[in-house]
């Protein structure tokens, strides 16, 4: 028998499962194996390939049962599992598989039936996903910016409202998938980025509805018909090119400075302000003791006024640059008081997506300038303390009607305010503007490129404090202490000074 082949698995994934499931049945095994059996087999037919698999973003021009590729985040893990018919029998009674998709495709000469007994009743691990919030156009392959044609933009509003309210940045539109697994797998959680392939399907959505929330489109559904991937493979979504474009350990140095220079031009010229904004930039929680999330450096840079001179417009567009992913996330009463929550609020089964989740990673911007009198509501007074929470303790609540969990977050968040941020972040660094005049120009392409490894590339590395020298620094504080007067110097000090050396080596890190 020929094995398939990678252009086979492209071209036609289901006749490469029905092949495999021809081999299954004259076989004495379960269907879990065969379903292990495929996805082990799409595994080794894709790896080191996922890049030459069309993206969702190409949905127009992909036909149903195609193979599709989709960079996404994992918005809602708590769907449960849906049941369907996973073998069927023809008039002549042999038994066919139907897996991996919503709807079998026609075959003229079989009439397949569903089974009668409920052995043939299988469940599949369903999982709404969604675009990456705030991933940078820059990162992503040149064939997946092509087209919008897979934005979920429904005519009805009641259909708006539901797919609107998953997505971290409310108004905006984006791409998403219900997906769905054979093989389970219950690692993956809540706000996960993953690359998955699956194989292409419409379907219904309807969380919280008496209908399954994932019911194939010939089937009585209420919810809007979206993309549903029968996921053939997946893996973690991979950034490590981006350090590809690391410059020499001979021109490193030059290239840091360049890049604290092009930091300043968007703070108008101020270079001391660069230098902290880069330290907090390459940070990240890197290590968790209790309650405590150690490594990430929240900044607040503080400013003369509520302008930063003609250089402030090009903050937002300096970051987005910079980093994979970015958003801003707004600072307003109106904002704060809306019925969008931070947090992510599950209700009427439904897990509608707080502004605070978000992919690991991500950098937020948040300007309090914006931020006026006014009188918060109960609304608003949760929502600031998801954001204090955040920062502080990197975690976020989600919120259920009888109960809520926290899961850990590693967000990096930069706050511009013009008095000392109300947030109680612990590091805060006064903008002295210099006219723009850091002395850099606009960076080429090949620099934008080296900037970002060096960014990566820090962010990547591991940082170890030897033993002796950890005692060395704990006598060091515990002298200080001793000799200063009572509550001047606090255990948050030792942590904000540990920080800032590891992310002083890790930015002159020449290795």
């Amino acid at each position: 028998m020929v094995e398939a082949s990678f252009a086979d698995a492209q071209a036609r994934p289901l006749d490469v499962i029905q092949a495999l499931a021809k081999q299954h049945l004259y076989s004495d095994t379960s269907t879990d194996a065969f379903e292990l059996r495929v996805t082990n087999r799409f595994k080794e037919l894709l790896a080191d390939k996922f890049d030459q698999i069309p993206s969702l973003d190409q949905t127009d021009a992909l036909e149903q049962h195609s193979l599709v590729r989709f960079r996404c985040m994992l918005q809602d893990t708590g769907l449960g599992s849906e049941v369907y018919a996973a073998t069927t029998r023809d008039n002549a009674g042999n038994e066919h598989y139907r897996l991996w998709c919503d709807e079998a495709p026609s075959d003229s000469s079989t009439d397949l039936r569903p089974q009668d007994d409920a052995s043939a009743l299988r469940e599949r691990q369903l999982i709404y996903a969604v675009e990456i919030p705030g991933e940078a156009a820059w990162l992503r392959p040149a064939q997946d910016v092509l087209s919008n044609a897979a934005n979920l933009t429904p005519d009805d509003s009641k259909s708006r409202d539901l797919l609107s309210g998953k997505f971290p940045l409310p108004g905006t539109s984006h791409k998403a998938a219900l997906l769905k697994l054979y093989v389970p797998d219950d690692s993956l959680k809540a706000a996960d980025t993953v690359e998955v392939i699956g194989i292409l399907d419409r379907t219904s959505f309807s969380p919280g509805s008496l209908d399954d929330p994932g019911a194939p489109l010939d089937e009585t559904a209420t919810g809007p018909t979206i993309p549903s991937l029968h996921i053939v493979a997946y893996q973690a979504v991979d950034r490590t090119s981006i350090r590809n474009a690391l410059p020499s350990l001979s021109q490193r140095s030059a290239v840091r400075d360049a890049l604290v220079a092009y930091i300043a031009k968007a703070l108008d010229g101020d270079l001391i302000a660069a230098e902290w904004t880069l330290l907090h930039l390459i940070s990240k929680t890197h290590t968790r003791r209790g309650a405590l999330a150690l490594g990430s450096l929240p900044l607040n840079l503080t400013l003369p006024s509520s302008k930063l001179g003609e250089s402030e417009k090009l903050l937002h567009e300096t970051l987005a640059y910079l980093l994979p992913t970015f958003v801003e996330l707004p600072m307003t009463i109106d904002a704060l008081n809306a019925t969008t929550p931070y947090s992510p609020v599950s209700k009427d089964e439904n897990l509608q997506a707080g502004r605070l989740q978000l992919a690991p990673g991500t950098q937020v911007l948040i300007d309090e300038r914006a931020l006026h009198e006014g009188k918060l509501n109960e609304a608003g007074l949760k929502n600031v303390q998801a954001v204090t929470r955040a920062i502080s303790d990197q975690k976020l609540s989600y919120i259920f009607p009888f109960s809520s969990f926290d899961l850990d977050i590693d967000l990096n968040f930069l706050v511009l305010s013009i008095g000392k941020s109300f947030l109680q972040i612990s590091c805060n660094v006064p903008v002295q503007p210099q006219g723009g005049s850091s002395g850099a120009s606009n960076p080429t392409s090949p620099d934008l490129a080296a900037f970002r490894a060096i960014i990566a590339e820090a962010r990547a590395q591991s940082f170890t404090i030897p033993d002796a020298v950890s005692k060395h620094i704990q006598d060091e504080f515990v002298e200080q202490r001793r000799s200063a007067p009572s509550g001047v110097i606090t255990q948050e000090d030792l942590q904000l000074r540990l920080t800032l050396a590891r992310l002083l080596s890790l930015k002159s890190r020449e290795a």
